[in-house]
């Protein structure tokens, strides 16, 4: 893998990579951006075309902070920044002109984006991420990756492995002595021996549990060449809906003195795309669901409404997507919430956007079109 962390013209990926040969589909053993970076799939020079020109519309003067958070073994840092420039690719796609981008790597009370119509009203744009997992529960995932990684390298020629670290690592354990303990209980069994008796290896090193178990070959896919062929998680809390909340109370409280719109672009990671969240986070209880009413979640106030009256009006609205990513681009759609009362009010977007509708106890979007247009994208994007 390259080392390298600046390109000529400021490029995200490689360009003397010439060998591309990772082979196989993304692994959570490779992080986000070297998979694509080394990747030999199709679709995923595709991918690479489509992120280098993301970067494009960005002054040089404000690419090298974006590269050192593309650039990195941190897949929370990579996906938070892809997150920006897809935002960005968006309203400039829509007829918006950038004025003005902040470096991400400084806080200086400034959203990430301004911008200007042709009719010359003006729009703050923020991006930001949830994950649904706490600064803990990140930090458990970066180790676990980096432990991963390093395991990689197990020479394991006879048998195809499943991995599993749970529990709270208290720091970086040396992958070194893990690997001899790992291929010295391989060494005791033969390919011949049956699975069903093959006793696990269990290890507890710095407060993690890691257990190494055998996996039949009938599971390995013909181009997967790595020992593990599957990574089990820790265990990670499923509180999104208060992530949510919380993600976006910071960043209604972040911007005080605008002199137009703002709108928070937020990226739900999550399998589901809980609108009820969304709805009960803005508006609290008036807007919930039995589910959420019943599961303690936040209280009855929403960022946007407490009781009969509106607050956080310099947020003039929500956009809410569900999992984009530079892979899956033409394929997500998006949903606009905008304030009831904002003191400033939102010019048009210029974006498909889908508003919320109550249909029983769920709410679903009004508008399911796809982002590949406005992308720029075709529709089976990424063709192959």
């Amino acid at each position: 893998m390259t080392n390298k962390h600046e390109y000529p013209e400021c490029r995200i990926f490689d360009p003397e990579c010439v060998e591309r040969n990772l082979p196989g589909r993304p692994s959570r053993i490779v992080s986000q951006y070297h998979y694509l970076n080394e990747s030999d799939r199709p679709d995923a020079k595709q991918v690479r075309i489509f992120m280098e020109q993301l970067l494009q519309p960005v002054p040089c003067k404000h690419r090298k902070p974006i590269l050192h958070r593309l650039h990195t073994k941190n897949d929370f840092n990579f996906e938070s920044q892809t997150f920006e420039l897809l935002i960005l690719k968006l309203f400039l796609r829509a007829g918006w002109k950038l004025i003005k981008i902040e470096n991400p790597l400084l806080s200086d009370g400034r959203p990430d984006f301004l911008f200007e119509n042709s009719e010359h009203q003006k729009l703050y744009v923020e991006a930001t991420v949830v994950f649904g997992l706490s600064d803990k529960e990140k930090n458990n995932e970066r180790l676990r990756k980096e432990i991963l990684h390093k395991l990689d390298s197990v020479v394991s020629s006879q048998f195809w492995l499943d991995i599993g670290i749970f529990g709270n690592p208290t720091k970086q354990p040396k992958s070194q002595p893990i690997i001899r303990k790992i291929e010295a209980w391989l060494r005791g069994y033969r390919k011949s021996d049956s699975y069903d008796h093959v006793k696990p290896l269990k290890l507890d090193i710095e407060g993690m549990s890691i257990t190494v178990r055998i996996m039949h070959e009938r599971y390995r896919h013909r181009t997967d060449e790595r020992p593990f062929g599957m990574e089990r998680r820790w265990h990670t809390s499923p509180d999104y809906d208060n992530r949510l909340r919380n993600k976006l109370k910071t960043k209604f409280h972040n911007y005080k003195d605008l002199d137009a719109p703002l709108i928070i672009a937020v990226n739900n990671t999550q399998v589901s795309k809980h609108f009820e969240a969304l709805k009960h986070t803005l508006y609290g209880s008036e807007h919930s669901n039995e589910n959420i009413e019943n599961s303690g979640i936040g209280d009855s106030s929403g960022l946007w409404k407490h009781h009969d009256k509106f607050k956080n009006t310099r947020v003039s609205g929500v956009l809410y997507f569900h999992g984009l990513n530079a892979w899956n681009a033409a394929r997500r759609t998006v949903v606009l919430e905008q304030h009831p009362m904002p003191r400033h009010e939102l010019p048009k977007l210029n974006l498909p956007v889908g508003k919320l509708e109550q249909m029983g106890s769920e709410f679903v979007s009004d508008n399911e079109t796809p982002l590949y247009e406005a992308f720029g994208l075709t529709k089976l994007w990424p063709e192959v």
